[in-house]
């Protein structure tokens, strides 16, 4: 491919410029899989600009999820479609960020800021300032602060009865960091990575970006179907399952103790990884429930787990932590390298003081008691939804509600109905990555309690009700006057 007529402006850097029209020429040509892109030097002397801009180009191109940097041979293009649709995909799921100040927002799924331990945890950070000086700015190993790492063995331990060793903890810059590192250690173009159906888009997205075949398993109240996984892990060999056993997002589905030994039977027969995002596994609202799931899959073999403590504490910090089997440590710490080399190392150090210092165990207790009344309070609203042949899961816990509304309540109308009297919420379709939807659109909602006050429920979903009456009633008019 060649771009020597270029012609750029003063109002944007330059990069972007070139990397818009190096995506502009991919979808018009539609290269193979594989073939290279213009050698960085060559490029840069044909269009009269320096090779740092050049190198900044390719490697938006390459976050974009266009292109592929092979070690030693430069930047090749990863398959146009796929490219395209992972853009594409990235883009349509900006939904939250439109919100206004005075919604009623069930679309966030992250905590209301006026719950952030602000105070308590500003004391961990003086603590570590006064103590460590400078040092507290140094880099960390790549595994992580190691005190912390022996926290979080605590934390699993009492939380979960988990016992492991530090070493198999690595602290990372969020799960989503979690979710690139695994990518980056182990997904290369044309692989195949399963995932569940629906499924968090930001996890799809990352697969999508290394050039792999993201498909689809179907969902039910307990889990992945197993005769579908079964299949689908038979005739493609995937790399890595990625998926949330406990309070799925979208779904808030749990999996049954059977069906993840299962899974782990699959993973060991076919020899691929299992993915385990957990990020809602401690908000439990019932002991019943907590009984019929387990954590089955932690510091298994053939699994790599992702816990994220965005939806307990504050998003903002950036702070999980991946565990990974013995043999597969060195590839992540690789990868961690070569992506930021290590995470903070003060917000390391004040995190660690929040768990010994038992600040933790406190918020989240309350964090619990807050979700709970919020959940309490939904369930409530939404079970009135039932008279119109509206129905939802309800799996006592998490975060979500996913509700199913009848063919005559269409969810696209719905949803825009609603946005007009200032309540958001996420259609289901945005959980379907591209092309994934086999039966057309998805008829359902995920409606969010996390970022909300009991009021704000209660008023939110009336208001809901009363669009989704207002539909029905146009579509009684609409029969009356069919002749």
């Amino acid at each position: 491919m060649e771009f020597v007529s270029i012609q750029f402006n003063a109002d944007e850097p330059i990069y972007l410029q070139l990397s818009q029209q190096i995506q502009m020429e991919i979808d018009r040509v539609k290269p193979p899989p594989g073939e290279k892109l213009p050698p960085i030097r060559k490029l840069a002397l044909a269009l009269g600009i320096n090779n740092g801009t050049v190198v900044r180009a390719y490697k938006d191109l390459e976050r974009k999820g266009f292109v592929y940097a092979k070690k030693g041979s430069g930047y090749e293009i990863i398959r146009h479609t796929d490219a395209i649709e992972a853009l594409r995909f990235s883009v349509n799921h900006k939904v939250v960020s439109n919100l206004k100040h005075q919604d009623i927002n069930f679309a966030s799924a992250t905590p209301d800021p006026k719950v952030f331990p602000v105070e308590t945890f500003k004391a961990c950070l003086n603590h570590v300032l006064d103590r460590d000086q400078g040092y507290a700015f140094e880099y960390q190993e790549g595994g992580g602060y190691p005190p912390l790492r022996e926290s979080l063995c605590t934390y699993l331990k009492k939380e979960k009865g988990i016992d492991l060793n530090p070493s198999q903890i690595f602290v990372v810059s969020g799960a989503q960091q979690g979710l690139d590192l695994i990518s980056k250690a182990y997904i290369h173009p044309e692989d195949i990575v399963l995932t569940e159906m629906p499924t968090y888009p930001g996890a799809a997205h990352v697969f999508a970006s290394r050039g792999a075949k993201v498909i689809g398993v179907s969902l039910e109240q307990d889990g992945i179907k197993i005769s579908e996984l079964e299949n689908y892990v038979a005739i493609h060999r995937p790399k890595i399952f990625y998926l949330m056993s406990r309070y799925q997002n979208p779904t808030a589905c749990c999996y049954t103790r059977q069906k993840l030994k299962q899974i782990l039977k699959l993973a060991e027969k076919y020899h691929f990884f299992i993915v385990e995002d957990d990020s809602l596994s401690e908000l439990v609202y019932d002991k019943k429930s907590q009984e019929e799931t387990a954590d089955l899959l932690y510091g298994h073999s053939q699994v790599i787990t992702i816990k994220s403590f965005s939806k307990l504490l504050m998003p903002g910090l950036r702070i999980g932590f991946l565990i990974a089997p013995e043999t597969e440590q060195t590839l992540i710490l690789q990868a961690k390298y070569v992506s930021d080399i290590s995470s903070a190392g003060l917000l390391q150090r004040a995190v660690d003081i929040y768990f010994r210092s038992g600040q933790f165990w406190s918020h989240l207790e309350m964090m619990r008691a807050n979700y709970f009344e919020n959940y309490v309070t939904m369930k409530q609203a939404l079970t009135i939804f039932k008279q119109k042949g509206i129905s939802f899961n309800d799996s006592r816990g998490g975060l979500f509600f996913w509700v199913h509304f009848p063919d005559t309540v269409p969810v696209y109308e719905l949803q825009k109905r609603c946005a007009a009297q200032g309540v958001r919420f996420i259609s289901g379709h945005r959980f379907y990555h591209p092309g994934s939807m086999k039966n057309g659109l998805v008829n359902a909602a995920r409606f969010s309690f996390a970022a909300v006050q009991t009021q704000e429920i209660e008023t939110g979903i009336a208001m809901v009700q009363n669009c989704v009456e207002e539909i029905l009633e146009e579509r009684r008019k609409e029969s009356y006057q069919l002749p």
